[in-house]
């Protein structure tokens, strides 16, 4: 379903700070918690659901997907994940607001091919 991926960018730029270009082929992004996920083991994943559940607290809408489906990402995680950010100046920037409410949330680069 190709509504879906628009769907989360657009939920993501307006959660965002006005200028933070953010697009789902966008190289920066905001890992704000992750679980272990091989593929035997179904939903539900604690740690990034709770990592989900504190960036919502700061307004923001946050994406979760397997990370095989990351570029550069470690494999078997399902992470919940903010961006696409086209420069890491603008994904950095996001990164301090979100730290307010996931104090653990870091800066990976890599490409996204789902969906």
């Amino acid at each position: 379903m190709r509504i879906l991926p628009a769907a989360f960018a657009l939920l993501l730029a307006l959660s965002m700070p006005a200028g933070a270009a953010q697009t789902l082929k966008g190289r920066w992004w905001i890992v704000l918690g992750s679980s272990a996920a091989p593929e035997s083991l179904p939903r539900p994943f604690p740690e990034a659901d709770r990592a989900a559940e504190a960036a919502r607290r700061c307004g923001v809408e946050p994406m979760g997907d397997y990370s095989a489906k990351f570029e550069g990402f470690a494999p078997d995680l399902y992470v919940t994940v903010v961006g696409g950010f086209t420069t890491r100046r603008e994904a950095e920037a996001a990164l301090a607001r979100l730290r307010r409410c996931v104090p653990d949330a870091y800066l990976r680069r890599g490409g996204y091919g789902g969906e």
